[in-house]
Formats: C-alpha cells, sequence, structure tokens
C-alpha cells in the first residue's frame, strides 16, 4: 500500500487542503464532481474518486488548488490566433493576452493572418512597418 512521505503530505497541507480544511480523498471527491458533473455516471465518478485517492492517477496542480474554490483557473496554456490584419484586431489580441497571463496561463500566438515583413500598413499613408515577427500587439499603438 502507498505511503505519503512527510514531504508530500506537506506539500498537500500547504498548497491544496484549503488551510487544512481538505483531506486528499475529499479534495479529491470535489474535483471529480466540479470537473466530470454530467459527463460520467455516478459510479463512474465514484470509480475516478477512488483511482485519484489511490494516487494511480494525480490530476495537475493547477485542477487539485483550484477544486473547491469560487473561482477556477484550471487551463494553463492557450493558445491565440490573429485574425485580420487590422489595429483592431491587434488591440483584441492583446486583450485577450492579458486576460490570459492574468489567470497564470502561458500563450502562444499564430500571427499568420498579419502582414509580412516590409508590405506597408494600411491606413497609415502607404508608411512600411515589420511584419508581425519582431512587433507586438503595444508596437501597433505607435
Amino acid at each position: 500500500m502507498y505511503q505519503d512521505s512527510i514531504f508530500s503530505q506537506t506539500i498537500f497541507k500547504q498548497k491544496y487542503s484549503h488551510n487544512g480544511r481538505y483531506t486528499y480523498p475529499e479534495l479529491c471527491a470535489i474535483l471529480v464532481e466540479e470537473v466530470c458533473q454530467a459527463d460520467m455516471s455516478k459510479q463512474d465518478k465514484a470509480d475516478l474518486t477512488q483511482i485519484m485517492t489511490r494516487k494511480q492517477f494525480i490530476p495537475g496542480g493547477r485542477y487539485l488548488y483550484y477544486a473547491g474554490r469560487p473561482v477556477k483557473f484550471y487551463n494553463n496554456c492557450f493558445l491565440l490566433k490573429a485574425e485580420e490584419d487590422s489595429r483592431e484586431d491587434w488591440a483584441d489580441l492583446s486583450w485577450k493576452a492579458e486576460r490570459c497571463l492574468m489567470v497564470g496561463g502561458g500563450i502562444g500566438v499564430d500571427y499568420t493572418a498579419y502582414r509580412g515583413e516590409g508590405q506597408p500598413l494600411s491606413r497609415t499613408g502607404g508608411q512600411y512597418r515589420h511584419g508581425a515577427i519582431g512587433a507586438s500587439p503595444k508596437d501597433a499603438h505607435d
């Protein structure tokens, strides 16, 4: 039978137990219910809770941390996509990136919709700007 080390017990208590409010099995049950809700049968949820309690499957720390909390930020990786080569889209993309970063997520961005390097920037009297590579959404304001 698996026995938690003092180290793992300490980490759980410090990071995931909600200041000692939940045991690991209780947190597993809360997490399964929150994430799986109507997507799994009652028996499947009970089975998954047991698998997690026995540590045959351990969810990512972000899931354990947010289980039972009023606000959930389970996702930590986001892929954003530029939609059109416009100032408005640069601003929208910047806003989306900032929202992802504010919840602790990392981001990747597909800039393929933006003009290539050396192509003219529309509505600027024909001035040239570098393309998306080397630029950032903040560059769109100068």
